[in-house]
């Protein structure tokens, strides 16, 4: 019995383009194999449109960093809007060259679509939908279709990454045959990351194997008169952007997630090392400009986080501290330059003492980012006032904020609601 891990590296970087076989032998004292393990490494060549992910999980497009804003469905961002990627649930049921044109329209627009590797519906992951035993494998027929549609699209310059699965218990999926697909695009495609998406937390432990990426869609469902819960969110996030009240009968109470809310979803997921924000969902079953909160909302967020780019993408830096725990604080440094992040997860306003220490001790003043105002340090803190689910996001003086603030896209909210309740008045 082997007593400890051994850990070891290999010169990876060294081979040539192609497959190999990683054994690994338990050898007696007097030389004898104990006990055998191979494993397959395929070494990828260079390709024109690669994916991949850097040692700090950050996405990177043919080399360089990429920071995924964008949404789900065919949404058409307005000129000067940020979205730069977009998942498509739809496309599986489309033929191929109707899946080319999207593709291509989509990154003429400069977005980049994420879709099934599987060209069918729901019977290729679910056994109780082909009425066969759970624990069977992929058949021979899902098997060549799911190849022949990662090889008909994956040299596409549109496509960015391969959607696995959405919210496998409500599909249903069987985790084997999840770990199979998995295992088949990775092979065929080893340039486009895997999505793997539930809203249980719990089920990225269960389904282990199944993507490279872990996407929490974790809807707070807002409550009309009412708030919501907190929560902290990992890798990559699908905040909320749409209403069950608006898609369901029976579900009227609950309501769309206002400006400030959806802003501290967003940036809790910030603070929580997301580097991927791909909203559910503008336009959902209530017309091309949807609710006022969520249409204007979001892009000024994803312009934000555009902006700040650097930091978003990177780590923790360690040089802020809450004084309280409803108050989630992160630090970020790019160089000289450092932003600290606090969101208000409480359901109750707060005072809030962010304590700073390291290079950020050292700035006594800082730019509250797109709020139009400065806040000066009092003995090593910033002291401020947080609202119910208030974000502040504190800048060093040489990071350029946005032409428009947040006070001005409030107003623009206002007004647009009064004029869709005049026009409904009517």
């Amino acid at each position: 019995k082997l007593g400890r891990k051994v850990s070891f590296s290999l010169p990876i970087d060294r081979l040539e383009a192609g497959d190999y076989v990683l054994e690994a032998r338990l050898l007696s004292s007097d030389d004898k194999t104990v006990a055998l393990a191979e494993a397959p490494i395929l070494v990828a060549g260079p390709v024109e449109n690669e994916w991949r992910f850097d040692e700090n999980h950050v996405l990177l497009h043919n080399g360089e960093p990429f920071l995924p804003l964008g949404y789900y469905g065919a949404y058409r961002a307005l000129s000067g809007e940020v979205c730069n990627a977009t998942i498509i649930y739809t496309l599986r049921y489309d033929p191929d060259d109707k899946v080319d044109e999207f593709l291509t329209a989509s990154h003429e627009r400069g977005v980049f679509v994420a879709m099934y590797p599987y060209p069918r519906g729901n019977e290729i992951l679910s056994g109780k939908i082909t009425n066969v035993n759970n624990d069977a494998d992929l058949s021979e027929d899902h098997i060549a279709a799911i190849i022949q549609r990662v090889r008909r699209f994956r040299d596409h310059p549109g496509l960015f990454a391969w959607y696995i699965v959405d919210e496998p218990r409500a599909t249903p999926a069987i985790r084997r045959r999840l770990r199979q697909v998995y295992e088949i695009v990775r092979r065929e495609d080893p340039y486009h990351p895997c999505i793997f998406l539930t809203c249980r937390h719990h089920e990225f432990a269960y389904f282990t194997g199944c993507g490279d990426i872990n996407m929490p869609d974790p809807y707070p469902s807002f409550l009309h008169g009412g708030l919501a819960g907190e929560g902290r969110l990992p890798v990559w996030v699908v905040p909320q952007a749409f209403s069950y009240g608006a898609m369901y009968k029976d579900r009227t109470q609950e309501r769309y997630p206002t400006f400030t809310e959806l802003r501290n979803i967003v940036y809790q997921g910030v603070v929580a090392g997301a580097k991927g924000y791909i909203a559910f969902k503008l336009g959902q079953r209530e017309g091309r400009d949807g609710n006022p909160h969520t249409r204007l909302g979001y892009p000024f967020v994803y312009e934000e986080l555009d902006r700040l780019k650097p930091f978003i993408l990177a780590d923790d830096a360690g040089l802020a501290q809450s004084g309280d725990k409803d108050i989630l604080v992160t630090s970020r440094q790019v160089d000289d330059q450092i932003v600290v992040i606090a969101v208000n997860t409480a359901t109750t306003a707060k005072a809030g003492a962010i304590t700073l220490s390291g290079p950020a001790g050292g700035v006594e003043r800082w730019k509250v980012f797109n709020e139009n105002r400065n806040i000066d340090v009092t003995d090593g803190a910033i002291l401020d006032e947080f609202g119910i689910y208030a974000t502040h996001v504190y800048v060093t003086e040489n990071i350029p904020e946005l032409t428009r603030k947040l006070a001005d896209v409030e107003v623009e909210i206002q007004e647009t609601t009064a004029l869709i309740e005049q026009t409904q008045a009517k």
